[in-house]
C-alpha cells in the first residue's frame, strides 16, 4: 500500500458507506425510531433530531463530509507535507465511525444503516489500519487518532444541520 492508495481507499470506502447511509437512513428511521425510543429513552433528542432529516439532507451532509475527504486526499496527490497525516486522521476517524455503527448493531440485535458495506469493507479497513500502523509512530496514531475524532465529533453536528437546513 502507498499513502496515494490509502487516500483512494478512504474515498470509495466512504463513497459506499454514506450512500448507504443515505439511501436507509430515512425509512429506517420510520420503521424502528419509536420502538428504540421506548427502549432507550435517552436518545430519544437525538432520534428526533436524526428523524428531521431527509433523504437529501443526508447525501447534502455526506457530500459536505466528502469535501474535507476528497481536499485531504488532494493535498496528498500533491504532496503536501503532513497530508499523510490528515488522511490517517480522516481514516482513523472513518474506522471508529464503522465501529460506532456495528456497536449500534449490538445493541439493537438488528440492522443500522451503514452495517452491509462495514462489512463488507472490513478487509480493506483493517488493510489501511495496518499501513497507517506501519507508517507511522505509536505518537503519530495517538495524535491522528485524536485530532480525527475531534474533527468527526465537531463535524458532524454540522453536516447534519447544514443536510436539514438545505434539505427543507
Amino acid at each position: 500500500m502507498t499513502p496515494s492508495l490509502l487516500a483512494l481507499l478512504l474515498i470509495v470506502a466512504f463513497v459506499l458507506h454514506d450512500g448507504e447511509e443515505t439511501l436507509m437512513m430515512q425509512r429506517w428511521q420510520q420503521r424502528h425510531s419509536t420502538d428504540i425510543m421506548r427502549r432507550f429513552p435517552r436518545l430519544k433528542h437525538r432520534l428526533s433530531h436524526l428523524a428531521s432529516i431527509t433523504t437529501r439532507g443526508f447525501a447534502i451532509a455526506a457530500a459536505e463530509e466528502f469535501v474535507i475527504i476528497a481536499a485531504a486526499a488532494i493535498m496528498l496527490f500533491l504532496g503536501v507535507p503532513y497530508a499523510l497525516y490528515i488522511v490517517s486522521a480522516l481514516f482513523i476517524a472513518f474506522v471508529v465511525h464503522q465501529a460506532i455503527h456495528l456497536l449500534q448493531a449490538l445493541i439493537l440485535r438488528s440492522y443500522v444503516p451503514g452495517l452491509l458495506t462495514n462489512t463488507l469493507l472490513l478487509p480493506a479497513t483493517i488493510t489501511g489500519l495496518v499501513y497507517i500502523i506501519q507508517s507511522l509512530t505509536a505518537t503519530q496514531i495517538a495524535l491522528c487518532s485524536a485530532a480525527g475524532i475531534v474533527v468527526m465529533v465537531i463535524n458532524l453536528p454540522f453536516a447534519h444541520y447544514i443536510g436539514r437546513k438545505l434539505s427543507q
